[in-house]
């Protein structure tokens, strides 16, 4: 089967198409210094390609023996297969700092790419350009969309004190973030009496703050407040 010049033909075009529409998501991904950028989409692409392409070549070869054949191939199987793997290196991209979770989009990305590996290896073309496109539109267009969307953000303010001035710095940092139309949702009060400083941790729930660096200078300099950190 693999003797035949149409064949290999066919696999240089499942790859090439692969290499290139999985190359435009990696590329977007890369531009934004992702941790999986333009390698990555691509060699996941293509092993998504190739692995369809030689289970449906398989299933070619299995079919042509007739129906009296005991042997079975379910590419689909592969394909299913390909889908549950990904999630692995998906959940690689993904990183947690505090609150702060960075990833999502570049875990899904991933398992995109994989997707059109397995339309192209199906020899569905068409469609593959078209989710391509679907998914730089994506990326692209609804960014600036989704930043002008007022939404609540949720976050943590932790803050580092001498004890002996503790109550009347945690009124003054309530004010100030008040101010600010900053709601506190939660609060820990922790101590330590070797260091004899005091942590005050605020839960805070907000719209989009544009003047975050100047709310921290406020509290910063409150006296006796020893450090900040949002």
């Amino acid at each position: 089967m693999f003797a035949n010049t149409q064949v290999w033909m066919d696999l240089f075009l499942k790859f090439s198409a692969a290499t290139i529409l999985s190359g435009a998501i990696g590329l977007e991904r890369e531009y934004h210094g992702r941790a999986a950028g333009l390698r990555t989409h691509i060699l996941v692409c293509l092993a998504s390609t190739a692995i369809m392409s030689i289970s449906q070549a398989a299933q070619a070869v299995f079919e042509s023996q007739g129906a009296e054949s005991v042997f079975r191939i379910d590419p689909w199987r592969l394909a299913a297969g390909i889908v549950t793997g990904i999630g692995f290196l998906g959940g690689g991209a993904i990183l947690k700092s505090n609150d702060l979770i960075r990833g999502l989009t570049t875990a899904a990305c991933v398992w995109f790419v994989a997707a059109i590996g397995i339309i192209i290896g199906s020899g569905l073309y068409a469609p593959a350009i078209m989710i391509t496109l679907f998914g730089l539109a994506v990326l692209t267009g609804l960014e600036p969309l989704g930043n002008r969307i007022p939404s609540e953000k949720f976050g943590r303010i932790e803050i580092v004190s001498e004890m002996a001035s503790a109550e009347k710095i945690e009124n003054a940092c309530l004010n100030i973030l008040r101010q600010y139309a900053i709601s506190i949702v939660g609060t820990v009060i922790s101590a330590d009496s070797e260091t004899g400083q005091r942590t005050l941790t605020l839960e805070i729930r907000t719209r989009k703050v544009k003047n975050k660096h100047e709310i921290l200078k406020k509290l910063f300099y409150l006296p006796n407040v020893k450090s900040v950190r949002w």
